[in-house]
This record gives C-alpha cells, sequence and structure tokens, in this order.
C-alpha cells in the first residue's frame, strides 16, 4: 500500500450542504467539508478513472458489494484522512488544525491544563471513569475572548510537547477562508429561464487563496492503483457548478512524541465513540482525563429527498490523556468503515501531571 498526500485548490466558491430543506426564498448555509465529503471525493474520483459502472451501483446493499458491481471493487480497501485546511509556502504543505481543547487562551497564546496529581485531592471530584482526575489550571484565569480557532503547524508541534503555545502559531478563520453570499434564481428546465418568485440565496466558502491556503488529504491504495491520481484534474466538490483542482503531493510527516507512556490523544479529525463522548482505544483504566467538544453532523439524501439521521460524536480539537500506552493503532472513532475514511484520526504527544 502507498500514501500519498492530495492537494485540493477551489477554482471558485464551495458549498457543502448541512440537513436542512432548502427551497426558494430560503437561504443555504454552508460550512467547512469533512471526512465523508472527502471520501466522496476521492471515491468518485478513483471509480470513474477505473472506468467503473456506476449504474449497476444502485441495488447493492453494501459499499463493498456496490464497488464489486461497478468492477472496481478494490476501491473498499483504500483509506484516507483529511479534509484539512494546510497554508502551502515555496511548494510545503503543512495543514492547521483547530485548537485542542485542553488549551486555554491568555491574549498572547496558550497554556495547557493537565490532570492533576493523584496526590492532590480534590474535595467532591467524582469521576466518570475509574482513576480519571480533573483537568487543573496552572497558570493565570485564561481569556476565552477572541481566541483564535486555529493551530498553524509550529502550534500542533509545540503542544505535542506539553509546552506553551505561542499566539504567533494561532490562525483565526479569517486568515483561512471567509464566508460569500450569493443569491440565485430557479431556472425551469423544460424552458431554460428564471421561475417568477423563486429566489434563493447561499453561504458559501472561499479559501484565501492569497494566503495560500488549500486543502489537504491523503489516501492510501494499492501500489498499482496510484496511477489513478497521478496526474492533475479538474473535478467537481459540492455540486456541478463547483470545481476543484487534484493534485497529488508528497504527504506530509505529521509530528509525534514518542519517548513517554503519558501520552495526549489530539482528535485531528471528528469522530464516533459507540457512547458519544469517550473512543474504545481509550475507554480504559490508563485514563487519566478528556477534554471533549461535542459534534453533530448530519447532510441531505439525494435519493430519500430527505435529511440523514443526526449523528453525534467528539469534534476535533478533542483530547485523551492515557498513563500507559493503548495496545494497537488508536483512532477516536468506534467504527472501521468511518475510521478508514478518516474519522477520528489522532496524534501523539506527551504531558505530565499538574503540582
Amino acid at each position: 500500500m502507498t500514501t500519498v498526500g492530495i492537494r485540493i485548490r477551489p477554482l471558485d466558491l464551495l458549498f457543502f450542504r448541512g440537513g436542512r430543506p432548502f427551497e426558494a426564498a430560503m437561504r443555504g448555509d454552508g460550512g467547512l467539508p469533512g471526512p465523508q465529503q472527502f471520501a466522496g471525493l476521492i471515491r468518485t474520483v478513483l471509480l470513474t478513472s477505473a472506468g467503473a459502472d456506476f449504474g449497476a451501483m444502485r441495488s447493492a446493499r453494501s459499499l463493498r458489494e456496490a464497488f464489486r458491481a461497478a468492477g472496481a471493487e478494490w476501491v473498499a480497501s483504500v483509506r484516507m484522512r483529511g479534509p484539512f485546511l494546510a497554508e502551502e509556502r515555496n511548494g510545503h504543505i503543512r495543514p492547521v488544525v483547530a485548537v485542542p481543547a485542553h488549551l486555554e487562551w491568555e491574549g498572547t497564546g496558550w497554556q495547557p491544563l493537565l490532570p492533576l496529581a493523584p496526590e492532590i485531592g480534590l474535595p467532591g471530584w467524582s469521576p466518570p471513569l475509574e482513576r480519571m482526575r480533573p483537568l487543573w489550571r496552572k497558570h493565570r484565569t485564561g481569556k476565552r475572548k477572541d481566541a483564535p480557532a486555529f493551530l498553524a503547524w509550529e502550534g500542533i508541534e509545540a503542544c505535542l510537547r506539553g509546552e506553551a503555545v505561542s499566539g504567533a502559531h494561532g490562525r483565526r478563520a479569517g486568515d483561512l477562508f471567509v464566508w460569500e453570499e450569493r443569491t440565485g434564481l430557479k431556472i425551469d428546465p423544460g424552458r431554460g429561464v428564471g421561475v417568477e418568485g423563486q429566489i434563493y440565496g447561499t453561504i458559501s466558502l472561499r479559501l484565501r487563496e492569497d494566503k495560500g491556503v488549500v486543502f489537504y488529504g491523503e489516501v492510501k491504495l494499492p501500489d498499482e492503483r496510484v496511477q489513478h491520481l497521478k496526474r492533475p484534474r479538474l473535478t467537481h466538490w459540492g455540486g456541478e457548478r463547483h470545481l476543484v483542482e487534484l493534485t497529488v503531493v508528497e504527504a506530509v510527516r505529521w509530528p509525534s512524541v514518542e519517548e513517554s507512556d503519558r501520552a495526549v490523544w489530539l482528535a485531528v479529525a471528528p469522530g464516533f465513540p459507540k457512547d458519544g463522548a469517550i473512543p474504545a482505544a481509550v475507554r480504559t483504566s490508563a485514563l487519566r482525563g478528556a477534554a471533549t467538544r461535542p459534534w453533530s453532523v448530519s447532510g441531505w439524501d439525494l435519493a430519500r429527498g430527505g435529511p440523514k439521521p443526526t449523528r453525534f460524536g467528539i469534534d476535533a480539537g478533542s483530547v485523551f490523556f492515557t498513563e500507559g500506552l493503548p495496545e494497537g493503532e488508536i483512532t477516536l472513532t468506534d467504527g472501521e468503515e468511518d475510521a478508514a475514511i478518516g474519522y477520528g484520526f489522532c496524534l501523539k504527544g506527551a504531558w505530565s501531571y499538574a503540582r
């Protein structure tokens, strides 16, 4: 298997629809794309390049059966991560991630909250799981206002080492993307003219191309299938009118701290624990602390003409502290199909008790 990086450069606005109805006289609010949208993009490109029969997929009962019917069963084995907002400078791509939930903004930088040392008692503390500790502040009160929402590459590295993070490594949403409003008119497909009174509005996503912002993702696929991604191509993403350019680039080497048996697991993609809060991989006696962000996702099912069921989980930026390393590969989502498309992807750092 080979892992390749994918740079996605939008040629115009992008629009990723949620699960709410969208009709005339309504405004469609878009959002940032997630693993599901990235997986759909990559699978469509691979199937198209392989000459798959899309019509044969309609009656299949599972994803693998659908790919088999289309004549490209190997696509079911492809694994993905992304998409991530990223900064491209001098030919190098560096992803940015959501600010971890255990970092507190102090106006010029962040300080980490850490599990309180076991020898320090805390009256009234009732842990949700045995031996979990409260996250403790060793510094002055944080300032929540005007905190950047994202961390650049250098900030990620400092955070994983358990260090304070400089505000210079923060990125505000406006540094990476902006939202633009557009107004449209519904067209009668038979007559090719506008339908009176059928006006709608959308809020779409534009990346800060002037600052070198792109989307970045990774695809792991059989060595002999890499050819299906190799040449640059234009394709649709988020609708027929939204074009992006896909280019294969060298996969980034994500930072990691390996020398400590006290690990902090930083979610850089959302995940779906079965209980909605703590993934099975860290739900052990080794779990010492957690700072999570709840998250939900839906979407619009074009085949049924209705919203997809809402799913609840943890958002990117959630962190879990373990003492003693969990066994096997760690992912912060509990379903294999979700993990295969990048949900639950996390980075490993180090931590020490607050004393």
